[in-house]
């Protein structure tokens, strides 16, 4: 069911408004919120294609710059430590009396054949001459010089059996295969740097190893290795604090060592996603910056870590070997370097919020000023409307609210009168309205009276031609009768009062097309009602409207081969309109502006009966209910009325 919503009953008040007030606190802070949230998102994120990149872009350049030189200096002190521990390997290694000595053991090794002995036996045997006793002596002056040594080795050259170590569990041991013993081979006279897990207690151990020759003779020196020399150090022990120590990173701050296989080297801060501690040596990881430093890249970068959690890093490649390079990874979770910023973000807001508090109570207050007397203006004008002349609104100050105040109550003094010449211009208009019902009616009742007595009894005493007169003069009277019950009932239309209610403006018209069916029932008329429109209004008046329209449509469609009506409505403007059309004579538009004028009519008498009072009693009442009706006709082609309510 369709119904066309008005403002209420008349006072001008719509429900679904806000006051004036509510208007200026809403719209004030919607400004504030709008102003606060510009200049927040401005300071955080700065300002698109210039150079104000705001305190989020600040701060991010501030954190990678920050961790590229902590990658510098970490990069730095590792190679500066490793320096170290080369030059230590090398110095032992060159050194005449190692080399001698071991030389000397395995000339002994040679000589003395382990033929009948046990192993025990001969390693214990090995163990006490002077050379392995020189060497033994040698390591652990280094070790105890150099905390950083676990444990230092010497293998056979040629069969890769550890003929020399701090720890004698381990004389016999081959390590062909191992990758710091062929490394140091290949490398000839260079240091070979590695990290391996060590077999007895798992954990990762750094090796740095060098081939050791054999002393040369007669300046003459010899290029076929000895021996290598294996210096072990704990990684987790003194290599990650090395790297981890003198450093700000917070909570979530690490470095990372890897290899060219993106293979880790010690052991990461964090579990990987599923709890799981990943193994030095045995995990590779996949996340962007571990693969820009296992190409050698270097630089800085925002992307997701081994945790899959978002991070700042710097990256660098750290040369260990000869054609061997590691990567170092410095990074920061980026929900922490951004937390700060975030609660001063927060902070702004709430002191924002606050301030927005102020202002808003101030608005209320400014508002209250400016809305109270509007306030009381709006009074007056609905006791206006409702017709109580007599209000005044108080003048509170001299600004322009208070000139508004005087001007209205200025106003009111020159409605009262005008409404007081208007009375008496009613009353003087009922006393003519009543002076036509019966001081015209008598006359015309009398000349119709004494027409008709005329024509029944001196009927054979006139001739034709004054009967006709006599027919001619009745007719006038009789029409005239018909204009002035016409003019009274239009009368009374502009003074009834009205009485507005939902009105069933669909089963109306289908009411007065069945009337009119029922008064002519030989005339066979299509008749389309759109079902369901209701309106709000004063039923009465309404109906009456209806009635005049559809007796229009109905009257001028009496010459049409296929009658049709139709009643509906329609959209325009954002407005319900309603219409009648008909396909009967129409009218050219060219007269349109005579259609609603009183006695005005476009077709004549002899064509179409009427009074020319009909559509100007339709415009009344539609006027009456702050609507407006217009038509569009063509000659021969129908007409439509529509209407608004």
């Amino acid at each position: 069911m369709r119904r066309r919503e008005t403002s209420g009953s008349g006072n001008g008040f719509n429900p679904r408004g806000l006051s004036l007030r509510s208007k200026l606190v809403v719209e004030f802070g919607a400004v504030i919120v709008g102003i606060m949230a510009l200049v927040i998102a401005v300071s955080i994120f700065g300002v698109p294609f210039t150079e104000y990149t705001g305190s989020l872009g600040y701060e991010k350049s501030v954190v990678l710059n920050t961790l590229g030189l902590i990658a510098d200096l970490k990069k730095e002190r590792f190679e500066l430590w490793m320096g170290e521990r080369k030059d230590d390997v090398t110095l032992f290694s060159e050194s005449v009396n190692i080399s001698t000595s071991f030389y000397d053991l395995l000339a002994l090794i040679q000589r003395v054949s382990p033929d009948g002995k046990s192993p025990d036996q001969f390693w214990t045997q090995l163990t006490r001459e002077p050379s392995y006793e020189l060497l033994v002596q040698r390591f652990s002056q280094i070790i105890a010089a150099y905390k950083a040594y676990q444990k230092i080795q010497i293998a056979d050259a040629a069969s890769g059996i550890i003929l020399a170590s701090c720890d004698e569990k381990e004389l016999g041991f081959n390590v062909s295969g191992n990758p710091s013993f062929d490394k140091a081979l290949n490398s000839i006279r260079k240091v070979a740097v590695d990290i391996q897990l060590d077999p007895t207690t798992t954990r990762p151990c750094l090796v740095v190893s060098r081939a050791i020759f054999r002393p040369a003779l007669k300046d003459t020196a010899t290029d076929t290795p000895l021996g290598v020399a294996m210096f072990y150090i704990d990684a987790d022990t003194y290599l990650k604090p090395l790297l981890h120590t003198g450093i700000a990173l917070g909570p979530t701050g690490d470095i990372v060592l890897i290899d060219q296989d993106s293979t880790i080297l010690m052991s990461l801060k964090f579990p990987l996603p599923d709890g799981t501690i990943p193994k030095p040596l045995e995990y590779k990881i996949q996340a962007l910056p571990a693969m820009m430093a296992a190409r050698g890249q270097e630089g800085i970068t925002i992307a997701d870590d081994y945790r899959g959690v978002r991070v700042l890093s710097a990256v660098r490649r750290l040369t260990v070997g000869p054609d061997q390079n590691w990567g170092l990874v410095v990074k920061r979770d980026e929900a922490e370097v951004f937390a700060p910023l975030w609660q001063g973000v927060l902070y702004t807001c709430l002191v924002g919020f606050l301030g927005l508090l102020i202002a808003i109570l101030l608005v209320v207050l400014v508002a209250n000023r400016i809305s109270g007397p509007i306030n009381a203006l709006s009074r007056a004008a609905r006791e206006v409307e409702a017709g109580n002349f007599a209000v005044r609104v108080p003048v509170q100050a001299a600004d322009e609210i208070g000139v508004l105040a005087v001007t209205f109550n200025s106003m009111l003094e020159s409605l009262k009168e005008r409404s007081s010449e208007i009375e008496r211009t009613n009353k003087e208009l009922e006393a003519f309205s009543y002076s036509v019902s019966h001081d015209l009616r008598a006359p015309l009742r009398s000349i119709d009276g004494f027409s008709q007595a005329l024509l029944e009894d001196y009927y054979d005493k006139v001739d034709e031609t004054g009967r006709d007169y006599l027919k001619r003069v009745r007719a006038s009277t009789q029409h005239m009768g018909r204009l002035i019950d016409d003019l009274l009932k239009l009368s009374r239309l502009t003074k009834a009062e009205m009485r507005p209610e939902p009105v069933p403006l669909s089963d109306i018209v289908t009411k007065i097309i069945d009337s009119l069916k029922k008064n002519e029932p030989d005339r066979s008329v299509e008749c389309v009602v759109e079902k369901g429109i209701i309106v709000y209004g004063d039923s009465y008046l309404i109906e009456i409207a209806m009635e005049n329209l559809l007796n229009n449509a109905w009257k001028f469609t009496g010459n049409t081969p296929r009658p049709r009506i139709q009643f509906g409505m329609t959209q325009k403007d954002g407005l319900d309109v309603y219409y009648i059309k008909d396909n009967g004579v129409g009218f050219d538009m060219t007269y349109s502006d005579k259609l609603f004028g009183a006695f005005q009519r476009l077709h004549s008498s002899e064509e179409f009966s009427g009074t020319g009072i009909g559509l100007v009693t339709v415009q009344r009442i539609i006027h009456r209910h702050g609507g407006r009706i217009w038509a569009e006709a063509e000659p021969n082609k129908g007409a439509t009325f529509f209407f608004t309510i």
